[in-house]
């Protein structure tokens, strides 16, 4: 039978083993990795040098076509001031929006709600062509009284003239 000792050096000996190995394939990957960026590094520089030839022959092509005659090449300014442009349109846009009032706002806030509430099972039988509706069950509504069936925004749609 083996003492603990000894299971303690063959454990300690495996663990050993064990980091090796994966430093060995640590190292093996990183080899691996460094030649395909080697490979990939000597292909852009091939790259470049070609779009560097292509290049120079077109500035050769244009200097002949010129004749020996100026040739100025304008560049086109870039767009600058991206962020006073935002300051100032959020600037109009909130003068706008406060001369327009709270009433207006509130005009568009309602127009909004109507457009993404969901719709009510009324409003799906007024798009039916030749639809007719059956009496809606008797219920009652959150606050206790008999429910209609009319729903808000719509009241007297279905009421008959008296």
């Amino acid at each position: 039978m083996r003492s603990g000792s000894d299971v303690g050096n063959k454990l300690s000996e495996m663990r050993t083993r064990i980091r090796e190995r994966r430093l060995s394939d640590r190292v093996e990957d990183a080899g691996r990795e460094s030649e395909r960026l080697r490979a990939e590094v000597r292909l852009l520089r091939q790259e470049l040098d070609q779009e560097r030839g292509s290049r120079e022959r077109l500035l050769s092509l244009l200097e002949r076509l010129a004749g020996g005659r100026s040739v100025e090449v304008k560049r086109v300014p870039r767009k600058r001031g991206g962020m006073l442009r935002a300051i100032v349109v959020g600037g109009i846009a909130y003068l706008l929006g406060a001369k327009a009032g709270r009433e207006r706002y509130q005009q568009i806030v309602a127009r909004w709600r109507n457009l993404v509430r969901p719709r009510s099972e009324e409003d799906r039988w007024h798009d039916v062509p030749g639809a007719t509706r059956t009496a809606p069950p008797a219920s009652t509504s959150p606050s206790g009284a008999p429910a209609t069936g009319v729903t808000a925004g719509r009241a007297g749609s279905d009421r008959s003239p008296a």
